[in-house]
């Protein structure tokens, strides 16, 4: 009995489903072509329900749609694609928003071409991170005398919030942006004289994230800059950086290049630290940079100390020899020499510019009483050292004694030599590091880096000290140029030669290659698909179908974003050309190949011949206005009068419910047709003849 009374209750239900019945589409009609991308879908409206939801798409299988809901028995849907067939359906909902009735039949549609229309290129739609001053690209319209670019926060572009700007170019410039927004943008042409052409369907780009407020390196307080005899605990500090919840860290190493680190220390709120294991007589060297939870600062300078030395009793230092104190213009290649000490096992030389020795430019360890220095610089004072050790003890540091080097002539650098990355390097990734050789004579470098290669001013100028340059964010997909210059106080060298490398990134579309149907095909029939293959890189396609081949302006085009395209209603007994060619946001690929085929001629039977062949008639030609038709012989039944351009495209179709006769011609409205050649086709059950008509308006 339980069952029973479910069942009773689902067929109530089907009942009143049933008696509801369900919204039919009247607008567009399915099948309609050349659909404005903002489109009205309509529906016959019923009083049993309380509101409609609509499903569309481009999946005939609803699988992957967008849904709206509303309470008229219309809506509009917005931004669609060009060129693209749609698939949608409504049903009725109930006060509650549950469905009321079944889904309405699957209607479809097709949006007219982008033809004609000026189409957003960059930044792509729906691209993230893009600066907040960023170029605004869209295509070229022949024939346009301008364009307008509109853009808001929101897509519907309300008046007063959205701003146009008119240019004469391809590209306006957004400066100001906000962060973190996202923004729509459109444009349209403009030709004097005729007005503004209709808005391209909106896109969308995000700007990038908020850059962190940068902080300070810290001031490095103690110990201080090249101070000694440091015991075996030091207290480091520095300054503290503003900003919230700063951290920091404190490097201490025995190498200015921090490669042997002997203290990481983080200090999270502190501007302090202790060290405690000193190595005796050694120098070390120390740095810190504050870092937050957005961003991190530089390294502070680097400052020295150096640590107390254990002396053994009866180690004394020694006293130097050659060159004499105050000795000048010494060449740059020169053996420096000083007596032995008792017990001594090494000595230590130091060489520097500073009398202090605060900053040393050379440090020998040797096990003899003399070493040879090489590359000195000319022109230059230098002041030098010597102490013994034994283990790990050493003596006082000796008297120094200075010397100076010979003058320098003036002597240009010479060119350096470009090493890396290898000339004509391709698809390299991350930041990219410039490397050259040393020059001689050179005190620093010039290096230019352009995307065009004429150095003429619009390159980017860096100056090195080093022979190497690192950098990052270059444009991807884009060949730079790239030479170096070795400069010191007496001039510039001759640049390097020139060489290149391209950034991986996204790049123009291959040429897509025409696989069916196989060029020259004949009396091929029905609905014609073409195909082609996939082309690296490319986003959509565009199509060109001609009569003649010539591509010049009588061409039909088409933008498909799958490698195939389906045309039904071309002309029997025609040969079409077509050709395919690749795009993205960076431009267009070459056209590929022109293949051809002939869609097959409609044969008439016997009896149609000899009832059709040479007694149609149609007058006046040319016609004007209207046209007259008739046949010299009766013929009855179910007739058709169609009107079809030079590309097969059916213009006017008109049913005959009337019998053809010499005495009772049927007259047609050319109301609305254009002037040129069109062809008439009469289908009767007995065949169809087709003859031309010429139309002056």
């Amino acid at each position: 009995m339980k069952k029973m009374l479910h069942l009773l209750a689902g067929l109530l239900v089907c009942a009143v489903a049933t008696a509801t019945g369900q919204p039919v589409p009247n607008m567009p009609p399915t099948g309609a072509s050349n659909q404005p991308i903002n489109v009205t879908l309509g529906w016959r409206a019923l009083t049993s329900v309380s509101a409609y939801e609509v499903e569309y798409g481009t999946d005939p299988d609803f699988e992957d749609v967008e849904g709206l809901i509303g309470e008229d028995s219309e809506i509009e849907v917005k931004n669609l694609a060009y060129a693209t067939s749609y698939y949608w359906h409504v049903r009725g909902l109930d006060a509650s928003g549950e469905p009321a009735t079944d889904w309405s039949a699957a209607q479809t549609f097709k949006t007219k071409s982008d033809r004609g229309i000026a189409q957003p290129i960059s930044p792509a739609d729906g691209e993230t991170e893009v600066p907040t001053t960023v170029p605004l690209v869209w295509s070229v319209v022949e024939g346009a005398t301008g364009y307008e670019v509109e853009y808001a926060n929101d897509p519907e572009f309300v008046s007063g919030a959205a701003v146009t700007v008119s240019t004469s170019g391809t590209t306006h410039t957004l400066s100001g942006l906000e962060n973190e927004t996202t923004i729509f943008w459109r444009v349209r042409s403009t030709t004097a004289g005729a007005g503004p052409a209709e808005w391209s369907r909106y896109v969308s780009f995000t700007t990038e994230y908020r850059k962190p407020d940068p902080l300070l390196a810290p001031r490095l307080l103690a110990p201080a800059n090249g101070s000694e005899g440091h015991t075996k605990e030091v207290n480091f500090s520095w300054g503290d950086v503003p900003g919230e919840k700063v951290n920091y860290t404190l490097e201490v190493a025995l190498d200015k290049n921090f490669d042997s680190l002997t203290l990481t220390s983080y200090a999270q709120d502190s501007t302090g630290a202790i060290f405690s294991t000193l190595e005796s007589g050694m120098l070390y060297y120390w740095r810190a940079k504050a870092a937050n939870d957005e961003t991190e600062s530089p390294w502070s300078e680097t400052w020295t100390f150096r640590a107390a030395e254990d002396t053994v009793v009866g180690l004394i230092a020694p006293e130097l020899l050659t060159p004499i104190d105050k000795a000048a213009e010494l060449p740059v290649d020169l053996l420096l020499t000083w007596d032995s000490v008792e017990g001594a096992i090494f000595y230590e030389i130091e060489v520097g510019r500073d009398g202090a020795f605060d900053k040393v430019d050379t440090v020998l360890v040797v096990d003899s009483t003399s070493v040879e220095i090489a590359g000195l610089i000319e022109g230059t004072t230098y002041f030098w050292r010597a102490r013994a050790g034994v283990s790990a003890a050493m003596s006082a540091w000796s008297k120094p004694f200075a010397f100076s080097t010979e003058t320098a002539e003036e002597k240009l650098p010479e060119a350096p030599i470009l090493l890396s990355p290898e000339n004509g390097s391709k698809d390299l990734e991350g930041a990219i590091t410039l490397s050259w050789s040393s020059a001689q004579f050179a005190a620093q470098y010039f290096v230019q880096l352009s995307a065009t290669g004429s150095f003429d001013g619009d390159e980017e100028q860096y100056t090195q000290i080093t022979e190497d340059l690192t950098i990052d964010e270059l444009k991807p997909g884009v060949q730079y140029f790239w030479r170096v210059q070795g400069v010191n106080q007496y001039g510039e060298s001759a640049w390097s030669d020139t060489w290149s490398f391209v950034v991986k990134g996204e790049k123009l579309p291959e040429t897509p290659i025409l696989l069916t149907p196989a060029n020259g095909s004949k009396d091929l029939e029905g609905a014609i698909t073409l195909s082609w293959s996939s082309a690296q890189f490319a986003a959509q396609y565009f199509v060109q179908l001609s009569a003649t081949g010539s591509f010049d302006g009588d061409e039909e085009q088409y933008t498909e974003i799958t490698e195939n395209l389906t045309i039904d209603d071309l002309k029997p007994g025609v040969q079409y050309f077509w050709r395919v060619q690749g795009v993205n946001q960076f431009g267009e690929s070459a056209w590929s190949d022109t293949w051809s085929f002939v869609v097959k001629e409609e044969a008439l039977g016997v009896e149609s011949e000899e009832i059709l062949a040479g007694k149609l008639r149609l007058y006046p030609v040319p016609a004007t206005d209207v046209i007259y038709i008739d046949l010299d012989s009766e013929v009855t039944g179910d007739i058709k009068v169609e009107f079809v351009n030079s590309l097969g495209t059916s213009i006017l179709t008109q049913d005959v419910d009337e019998t053809f006769s010499a005495s009772h011609p049927f007259a047609i409205s050319l109301d609305g047709i254009p002037s040129g050649i069109l062809y008439c086709r009469i289908h009767t059950e007995k065949g169809t003849i087709t003859r031309p008509v010429v139309v002056i308006r």
